[in-house]
């Protein structure tokens, strides 16, 4: 279970530092055989980005932030309400006793009260797998879907998080 979600936060990782290395060697590198007769021209070339045009994508970014949050919440609120009812059954829990009262009062609407206690005392497991089988856990491939969504949008929004980053420190450059 958290080997999958190791891995991903391993690659993650190595993503962004891969992404930061390869933007902070994006420099050119002189060529040794080139002639020095041509002075090397330094950062002249490169135009001061708008701070205005940085400022709209930071906003833009924070938005998008906020939308990507949403969803991952709402990711992992499934997956962990998926992965609570796959451990557990239903007899032990909240809805076990709700479902026990309704039996009983079902039984005693139609005048069998008494038989329905001493059903439950011979037949109680039987009844009760009955139940849980009726009201079934999600799947094994229902939780790895559930999984895999939610992988999905912490990827998401923490692309999002180091984009918005670097173009935070874009702005703070261009100040």
């Amino acid at each position: 279970m958290r080997g999958p979600i190791i891995a991903g936060a391993i690659i993650l990782g190595l993503s962004a530092i891969s992404f930061a290395l390869a933007r902070a060697g994006d420099g050119k590198v002189a060529d040794p055989g080139a002639s020095s007769s041509k002075p090397a021209v330094a950062s002249a070339e490169k135009p001061r980005p708008d701070p205005e045009g940085l400022r709209a994508q930071v906003a833009r970014l924070r938005a998008e932030i906020e939308l990507l949050q949403l969803d991952h919440n709402l990711a992992r609120d499934r997956l962990s309400v998926a992965l609570k009812e796959s451990a557990g059954s239903i007899e032990d829990s909240p809805a076990g006793q709700l479902a026990r009262d309704y039996m009983r009062i079902g039984a005693e609407v139609v005048g069998k009260g008494p038989e329905f206690d001493s059903a439950m005392r011979e037949k109680g497991d039987e009844i009760w797998k009955a139940v849980n089988r009726a009201t079934a856990a999600p799947t094994s491939a229902e939780i790895a879907r559930l999984r895999r969504e939610f992988l999905d949008a912490a990827t998401a929004l923490n692309r999002k998080k180091i984009e918005l980053v670097e173009r935070e420190i874009h702005l703070e450059g261009s100040m």
